[in-house]
């Protein structure tokens, strides 16, 4: 099962820092959106999500998407079965 990983950040983000560096050390690919750029601001407001980091999280063979806020390496580990 493929997943993809779009991760909503800002480079003033403790977390954020803290969640990019996590997934590096765990091997775990991703894209990164960066907030502080407008366009990308425009886009996260989107989903109304109170904070970041925000992870948007899409299994490819169905489609699924799982939205997490935070930095939450318990809930990384169960999905990438780690």
């Amino acid at each position: 099962m493929v997943k993809e990983l779009v991760v909503y950040s800002s480079n003033h983000c403790i977390f954020c820092t803290k969640l990019k560096e996590w997934l590096k050390e765990n091997k775990i690919s991703y894209t990164n959106k960066d907030i502080d750029i407008p366009e990308i601001r425009e886009e996260f407001k989107q989903f109304n999500v109170p904070g970041i980091p925000f992870s948007l999280i899409t299994d490819k063979s169905t489609g699924e998407t799982l939205k997490i806020i935070g930095f939450r390496p318990e809930k990384f580990k169960q999905i990438f079965n780690l």
